[in-house]
């Protein structure tokens, strides 16, 4: 069985994966092989070698496209693999963790070329649990499901992700406390009767009398306008 192998790219597409979370994003890559490669008969190894970022798409679709922009053409007859993340699969090879139009551009676009002219391509997808991979072979087309390898601990990630929001949880709570402290001290710095002043226990007849000559006082001075 082929194994395909992510190189000293491992820990750049894991990490893009959480970057992006919960978006897709897809690149390509050039590979290198074993001596003993043999992509009709499925046997041998394939290794990521160089790969090129080439889109951040949306929770449900990445666009690609080759682009003279992103991977110098001198590169393109060595690219032979597709790397790409989406939210459907499981941790194990196998057709459930491609998509129809995985399948229709792998087996009628490889790579933006003619199946004729590439020959062989290789995929690897992040599902939502692990890095997994295909290799085709074009005529006539043939399709292995291959383990990828390392197999990253995906789980250390989940509950580094779950820490996170926590920790913004609590942040976020302890600024809104923050803020209406704060308020409540703005609030007491520039209202001069509080509840306590109101309280009717607490006021004599002293008090009622000068808020009253003040009242008399403002309207002889400020005179509201007579109706017409």
């Amino acid at each position: 069985m082929i194994t395909i192998h992510l190189g000293k790219n491992a820990g750049i597409l894991e990490g893009l994966t959480w970057i992006v979370h919960p978006r897709e994003f897809s690149g390509v890559a050039t590979v290198q092989v074993s001596p003993d490669f043999d992509p009709r008969n499925n046997v041998g190894q394939v290794t990521l070698d160089r790969f090129w970022l080439h889109d951040v798409g949306s929770t449900g679709y990445t666009e690609f496209i080759l682009n003279p922009k992103i991977v110098p053409v001198k590169y393109w007859p060595h690219v032979r693999c597709w790397v790409h993340r989406h939210p459907v699969g499981d941790s194990r090879p196998g057709p459930q963790n491609w998509s129809q139009t995985d399948n229709d551009n792998i087996q009628d676009t490889p790579l933006g070329s003619d199946p004729k002219l590439i020959g062989w391509s290789v995929s690897v997808v992040r599902t939502p649990y692990l890095w997994v991979g295909r290799v085709d072979c074009y005529e006539p087309h043939v399709t292995f499901h291959c383990p990828v390898v390392p197999k990253i601990d995906f789980e250390t990630y989940a509950i580094a992700d779950g820490l996170m929001d926590l920790a913004l949880q609590r942040e976020q709570q302890a600024l809104v406390v923050e803020r209406l402290r704060q308020a409540e001290m703005r609030q007491g710095q520039f209202h001069t009767i509080n509840d306590a002043d109101l309280n009717e226990e607490e006021w004599d007849e002293e008090a009622y009398e000068e808020t009253e000559k003040s009242l008399h006082l403002q309207k002889a001075l400020w005179p509201e306008e007579e109706k017409k």
